[in-house]
């Protein structure tokens, strides 16, 4: 049995809401959902950034995605409002909040949320990642592996598409019935 199918190892899905696609972009909050295999969701994060203190660290804003970010549910774009914290105390809260490295990390693209959150690191100070590079995960890779689309599922979810809480969940759950089957 492999690290990542032992069902008591601790994964943590991670859901980024930013201001750009690319590796140093602003981000504007956080959604995370701890969990394994054998019991489901173990608990949850959820942190709002404040688009300033990412700006004063150095990180990204797209035209582009503010373009697009206009164009979402207005319930999406409330949410993101609702006490911001500066990018160096969420990120710390984060850190505290995963506990250990011992984790295997999830994120919805090889190179988007577990990348832009190392990057957000390290223009903070922040010199150690809170995972080890090895345990880092693809949802979309399994995603595409197994001929599924997240997309498709989170039609039928009544939740919030576009709030990093609500779509960690999503994705946790439509992990957990992948890594289960």
């Amino acid at each position: 049995m492999s690290k990542a199918t032992d069902p008591k190892q601790i994964h943590i899905m991670v859901d980024l809401e930013t201001l750009s696609t690319r590796a140093h972009a602003s981000i504007l909050s956080i959604g995370a959902v701890k969990f394994n295999i054998q019991d489901g969701i173990l608990d949850t994060f959820y942190i709002n950034i404040d688009a300033k203190s990412c700006k004063d660290f150095g990180l990204h804003v797209s035209k582009s995605t503010v373009e697009w970010w206009a164009k979402q549910k207005p319930e999406a774009l409330k949410a993101l409002m609702v006490d911001p914290k500066p990018l160096d105390f969420a990120l710390d809260e984060f850190i505290k909040w995963i506990g250990s490295d011992e984790i295997m990390i999830w994120g919805n693209g090889a190179s988007f949320d577990v990348t832009i959150l190392e990057e957000a690191m390290s223009a903070v100070g922040i010199k150690k990642y809170p995972w080890m590079h090895w345990n880092i995960m693809c949802f979309r890779t399994v995603m595409n592996l197994m001929g599924i689309r997240n997309s498709d599922i989170r039609k039928s979810e009544n939740d919030l598409h576009h709030h990093a809480l609500d779509d960690a969940i999503s994705q946790t759950n439509t992990l957990l019935k992948v890594l289960k089957s």
